[in-house]
């Protein structure tokens, strides 16, 4: 399935909404503009050609429309279509990407005291798929509702429900895409968490779970963008961030806590993945650097 990729910050940002029931026989217009245009079809059959490569959006299928290319109804609407709909900006532009290849485990470095601009984070958006209607039905119609009567008391919602909506997309799209994928590194997140502590043996994994490891190590790199050995080295460096944070181990108690026996590697560990000491990380968050 084909995604759009945007990156953020800065966000996606609203320009206008709207509700449409479409009788019988009615053809969308053609035209291109510079907006998005994501459409909701709650019932019938929205039939749009984008950029030459026709579309047919049905009851319960949301579709994105990009900006810069020109669009038209190539078929009227043979029943009632009921349709909602929202045009957003959005700079940089996106990027095409397969759903195949993207790594929704993908771990994100979480910020730092001494951080001072945001990270590049990035949201999946479908360019055609099957959506639960029920799910988008309330923030959609509430949308509407305050596009219609917008005051200074709800500017700053109607740009709160656009995020949920952009949110309820892409988790819909994560439970659906690439599932069996999907189930494999499941498995084996939860077979790495449960065995974090004790030493890595790709041999216990694959017996336990059933699946030839280079099998399973290519379904959790696609998954996660780590291997199932960098992901251990993960689950154990976030352990010892909250045991520096909230306890007051000495080092080496704190790495066998992990599953890090030499306290030397554990430092040295700890630096490669955060960029820190870990006693400079245990200031750091008692304010002292």
């Amino acid at each position: 399935m084909k995604c759009l990729e945007l990156t953020i910050p800065v966000l996606p940002q609203l320009v206008m909404a709207g509700h449409t029931l479409w009788p019988p026989g009615t053809k969308h217009f053609e035209r291109s503009f510079g907006v998005y245009d994501v459409v909701f079809v709650k019932s019938g059959n929205l039939y749009i050609t984008e950029d030459g490569i026709p579309y047919e959006a049905k009851s319960g299928e949301v579709l994105v429309l990009e900006p810069g290319l020109v669009h038209y109804g190539h078929k009227a609407s043979e029943e009632p279509t009921e349709m909602f709909w929202f045009h957003f900006v959005h700079s940089p532009p996106a990027r095409i990407v397969d759903s195949r290849d993207i790594p929704w485990k993908t771990v994100l470095q979480p910020g730092t005291s001494q951080d001072v601009a945001p990270p590049i984070h990035v949201m999946i958006l479908p360019k055609h798929a099957p959506v639960d209607f029920k799910l988008f039905q309330s923030p959609l119609e509430r949308l509407v509702e305050l596009q219609q009567m917008l005051t200074l008391e709800h500017s700053l919602e109607i740009h709160f429900l656009t995020i949920q909506i952009f949110s309820l997309l892409q988790h819909s799209m994560c439970r659906q895409l690439a599932p069996q994928t999907r189930a494999i590194s499941e498995l084996a997140i939860e077979f790495l968490k449960r065995t974090m502590r004790e030493p890595f043996r790709a041999e216990r994994m694959e017996r336990e779970l059933h699946f030839d490891y280079d099998y399973m190590t290519r379904c959790f790199k696609k998954y996660t963008g780590m291997t199932p050995a960098k992901y251990v080295q993960h689950l154990r460096i976030e352990e010892a961030k909250t045991l520096l944070h909230r306890t007051d181990l000495p080092l080496a108690d704190i790495g066998e806590k992990i599953g890090i026996r030499d306290v030397n590697y554990f430092v040295r560990l700890f630096k490669e993945m955060t960029g820190t000491t870990p006693v400079r990380y245990r200031l750091s968050g008692r304010g002292y650097v």
